[in-house]
């Protein structure tokens, strides 16, 4: 009778290891929703020259956020009103692909 139920360890790994594939997976579909970009651009609040890292939706080309910003001590750390964001619209390859 010992040693018969000896798979019933493996069943943890197995769920382990399932689970990090799920979120290896989970991780390559999200970055393809986004693209992230970097922009020097005249900021409109603080009215200075800034390095940002915005983030677009990958399908309609907006931008729908800032991820990081040279304005700031910490640049991670965006605490704007994110005026910029709208300044920005959809890239020109996708708006030459519109108008064929």
């Amino acid at each position: 009778m010992t040693g018969e139920a000896h798979w019933i360890a493996l069943i943890p790994v197995l769920l382990g290891g399932i689970g990090i594939a799920l979120m290896f997976w989970r991780n390559a579909v999200e970055d393809r929703r986004y693209r992230v970009e970097q922009r020097r651009f005249l900021c409109p609040d603080l009215r200075q020259k800034v390095v940002a890292t915005l983030v677009r939706e990958a399908r309609s080309g907006a931008v729908i956020g800032v991820r990081s910003c040279s304005a700031f001590r910490n640049p991670e750390r965006v605490v704007c009103t994110k005026a910029c964001v709208p300044l920005f619209g959809r890239r020109r390859a996708q708006l030459d692909n519109a108008a064929v």
